[in-house]
């Protein structure tokens, strides 16, 4: 997918499958699960996102639209994570997407209720397996608060690596300015 030049119609990305978890596009009849998720989660949320303070269900409506509207032009990929009964668990995102220089930028997030359970390393897992079967040379960029231990975990057991930090990278509203680390995967194709 990463191989091509174009963009990929939304309608034509594939839904991912595990023994455990579905990937699938999100779409506007989500959003009310999405929001459902982040404000059970927002206490935690609020530490690491600038966004989960004052997100409503309007907001997770017009995030989604505008989701669907980066997906059609070929620049982002928008999932929802979801248990085999189709609760949903969380959201996983390519964006920044480079079709020309095979790159792309990895986010993810997951309801605090289903946090520990090796979710989220399954779902990171699915869409490397994915794209990386599709491109033989690719960069796949991630960044974590630097004190984010637990999202700094899934990447390095999804073969990322520590390429080093960003200094006051987030004006957070609450924290003020933050570091992150930047995480990359690269695949070569050998």
């Amino acid at each position: 997918m990463f191989a091509r030049l174009k963009a990929i119609p939304t309608l034509d990305l594939p839904e991912m499958r595990s023994s455990r978890l579905i990937l699938r596009p999100l779409l506007a009849a989500d959003a009310a699960r999405v929001y459902a998720a982040i404000d059970h989660s927002r206490g935690e949320f609020t530490r690491w996102f600038t966004w989960a303070h004052d997100a409503t269900l309007l907001s997770a409506r017009q995030n989604l639209q505008e989701g669907h509207m980066a997906m059609i032009a070929g620049s982002e990929w928008h999932y929802g994570i979801f248990d085999r009964v189709q609760c949903f668990c969380g959201r996983i995102s390519l964006s920044e997407i480079d079709h020309k220089a095979h790159r792309a930028e990895l986010g993810y997030w997951l309801d605090t209720e289903v946090h520990g359970q090796g979710i989220m390393t399954e779902a990171v897992r699915l869409v490397l397996a994915m794209v990386l079967s599709s491109s033989h040379h690719l960069k796949i960029d991630a960044y974590t608060d630097v004190e984010n231990a637990a999202s700094q975990r899934v990447l390095k057991k999804c073969g990322f690596r520590n390429v080093g930090s960003i200094v006051n990278a987030v004006n957070h509203p609450q924290r003020g300015w933050r570091d992150q680390y930047h995480f990359t995967l690269i695949s070569d194709g050998r």
